[in-house]
């Protein structure tokens, strides 16, 4: 017998190829916390195991949202004139721009179900807070767009009194809870100040005196809170001073204290100028457009920094004016136009365009008078659907897992 023909004959199985596996940690903690959201959802069908750490484990959203903080964009809504119907748009860059699906919740309105987001109150982590519907009715939501949760606050048990309500919207972070703030201020009396926390899902009512200036401010309709070094700004004006001033609200402490604004001149009146808070290079700004000046005078708002975090001392601030904003608006358009702050530059919708107008050089001399200031501008959105239609306030916006329940 040939033993090589043999040999030939018989079939060789080769052997099987190693097994290579990543340790569990690797997978969850280095590989998934860099994806995006879209795909992490699309992981959760992977099996159990695979859905509840994606869907609850703190570990993984919180260093998820940390490698998204570099990624920072800006979400800003656009609705049509009556706000009827609204749009919402991610600014990736500035050369990209992303409309995002917020159908799912137009269609969860229940009290409206044809009027959809009034306004963007504020975001943190990821997370929106929306008024949705007409205003008086004073409907909230938290919202994250990446994961399309959304959650209705529950109505206050607490009587509205005063005007439509203010609202504010901050994250707590020694508590690692977010808070929504509703004000009701009046020509007189205390303010009625209402805080939800998400942990609980409940307000409460704070007790607030009349001391300190807190009795009859009346708050911007205009304008939501800013949210700056750990409090809630609202502009304001003192029904009995006649005067602008900003009351902030400590998010962590829940204390709210009032400081006036400075005038360039003691016999100013409070209808003679118009104020507008931002948030700038993590400071808050006051953006004062004064009746008689073309230009729009800026000053800026100091913050006393203490060993452990942000102390806000608003008893003793100081007020230094840093620039002055001049663009080619009518005076009587420009607080319909300023939409906010990317970075260090302002964002206007100007002839149906969104322009970014970038952070400007300036000189002073020796008497402090500016000598020159440069702005450049580029376009972002270049149109918007038609003339009836607006953008609302623009926020920072970064992509997460938090959850809103």
């Amino acid at each position: 017998m040939d033993l090589s023909r043999q040999i030939s004959s018989e079939k060789i199985t080769p052997p099987p190829p190693p097994h290579y596996s990543l340790p569990e940690d690797v997978v969850f903690t280095q590989i998934l916390s860099r994806l995006p959201v879209k795909s992490l959802m699309r992981f959760k069908c992977v099996s159990k195991t695979w859905f509840a750490y994606i869907s609850s484990d703190p570990d993984l959203v919180a260093t998820h949202l940390d490698r998204q903080h570099s990624k920072s964009s800006l979400i800003l809504a656009k609705s049509y004139l009556n706000r009827a119907k609204s749009r919402v748009f991610l600014l990736l860059n500035e050369s990209k721009t992303l409309e995002l699906d917020v159908s799912y919740i137009s269609r969860s309105v229940e009290t409206a179900p044809s009027v959809e987001i009034y306004n963007i109150v504020g975001s943190f982590n990821g997370l929106l807070c929306l008024e949705i519907g007409e205003p008086d009715l004073n409907s909230v939501m938290l919202c994250n767009p990446a994961t399309r949760e959304f959650r209705y606050l529950p109505r206050p048990d607490f009587e509205s009194v005063g005007r439509r309500a203010c609202f504010g919207f901050g994250f707590d972070g020694d508590a690692n809870d977010y808070k929504v703030v509703r004000i009701f201020s009046g020509d007189r009396g205390p303010l009625h100040v209402h805080v939800y926390t998400k942990s609980s899902n409940s307000w409460r009512r704070l007790i607030v005196g009349g001391g300190g200036g807190k009795s009859g401010l009346v708050l911007s309709q205009d304008q939501s809170a800013v949210a700056a070094n750990g409090a809630l700004y609202w502009s304001a004006i003192g029904a009995a001073t006649l005067r602008h001033c900003v009351l902030s609200f400590s998010i962590r402490d829940e204390v709210l204290q009032v400081t006036e604004v400075p005038v360039m001149r003691e016999s100013d009146k409070f209808y003679e100028y118009d104020i507008k808070l931002v948030k700038w290079m993590e400071s808050l700004v006051a953006l004062i457009r004064y009746d008689g000046f073309t230009s729009h005078d800026c000053y800026f708002r100091s913050l006393i920094v203490n060993g452990v975090g942000i102390n806000i001392d608003m008893m003793n601030i100081s007020w230094s004016k840093m620039f002055v904003l001049e663009v080619g608006i009518p005076r009587g358009n420009f607080w319909t136009c300023f939409r906010g702050v990317w970075g260090e530059s302002f964002l206007l919708n100007k002839d149906s365009e969104l322009l970014l107008y970038e952070h400007p050089i300036i000189g002073y001399g020796s008497d402090n008078r500016k000598e020159s200031t440069y702005w450049s501008s580029k376009i972002l959105i270049e149109r918007l659907p038609g003339p009836d239609w607006n953008f609302h306030e623009a926020h920072d916006y970064v992509e997460s897992l938090v959850s809103v329940f």
